[in-house]
């Protein structure tokens, strides 16, 4: 079952909607991180800059909305360069600990999340 990646209202989303549709499409190239974003659900909200996207995680696809959409599970908050360094694989530990990166709502709801987002 191949995973779908939408933007809703792509032509009013801001850049960092954009860069995670991409990245998505990237990242679910690989079966198993797939078969992990197919386990997820519910929403998750993350805060680049000046830009907000929630992430919404149901029946197999994941939806990009701009801005606070709906109540999350968990959040995500930092500087984009801070933010696009831990999805690429440069450590997530210290920019939290270090809160460059906070996180609000429920921290363990963002374990099953961790995967898919981590290159």
């Amino acid at each position: 079952m191949e995973q779908i990646v939408t933007v809703k209202d792509p032509e009013n989303m801001n850049l960092l909607g954009l860069l995670m549709k991409g990245f998505f499409e990237n990242r679910l190239q690989n079966e198993t991180v797939a078969r992990k974003a197919r386990d997820l659900h519910g929403a998750y909200h993350i805060t680049a800059g000046q830009m907000d996207v929630t992430l919404v995680f149901e029946e197999g696809s994941i939806a990009i909305e701009k801005g606070r959409s709906r109540t999350p599970l968990a959040s995500i908050k930092g500087p984009m360069d801070s933010l696009l360094g831990m999805i690429t694989g440069k450590g997530y530990i210290w920019p939290v600990m270090s809160f460059k990166v906070r996180i609000g709502g429920n921290p363990l709801a963002l374990l099953p999340l961790l995967p898919v987002m981590i290159a």
